[in-house]
């Protein structure tokens, strides 16, 4: 076990010095593929080293002084450019001391579990109880950031919010 441990650190070693954008889940395909028939180079397997990869890289980020919360939110959602995820660890730990951080925290959690299982589709303009214009005034006052968003929202969908 040891070895994998260790060659998957060098893996993402050699990546993150060289600072170049891989796909680690491509390259664990070509890699298998080069055994040929060997070694299962299905999905499963695929999503497998994947999977000890990415464990890997949360455990080298955390010891290495990285937010244990900033690094799990970043690899959650994806994980298969160790690069592009620095980078978003590092934007999610730099803008988690803006003030606007938690304002827009809490709208995305509302959003997602309002769109929770929606598969998506048109835009159905006829379904709208009422067309609304918001501009950079509402209800009289000028409402800032979120918020804003939050007035339009609230006035189009009456109950909703």
């Amino acid at each position: 076990m040891f070895r994998y441990w260790s060659a998957a650190n060098r893996l993402l070693n050699i990546i993150s010095d060289r600072g170049d954008s891989v796909s680690l889940r491509e390259m664990i395909y070509k890699a298998l593929a080069l055994y040929g028939d060997k070694v299962d180079g299905s999905a499963v397997t695929v999503d497998a080293v994947l999977s000890f990869i990415k464990g890997r890289f949360v455990n080298d980020a955390v010891a290495r002084g990285l937010d244990q919360g900033a690094v799990e939110a970043v690899t959650s959602l994806a994980f298969d450019d160790v690069n592009d995820s620095r980078k978003k660890i590092d934007a999610l730990i730099a803008i988690r001391h803006e003030q606007a951080f938690t304002v827009l925290a809490a709208a995305f959690k509302r959003i997602s579990n309002i769109i929770k299982g929606h598969d998506g589709g048109e835009l159905v303009r006829e379904l709208f109880i009422e067309e609304v214009r918001c501009s950079a005034i509402a209800d009289g006052e000028r409402i800032q950031s979120g918020a804003f968003l939050y007035a339009c929202l609230k006035r189009a969908s009456g109950s909703l919010f």
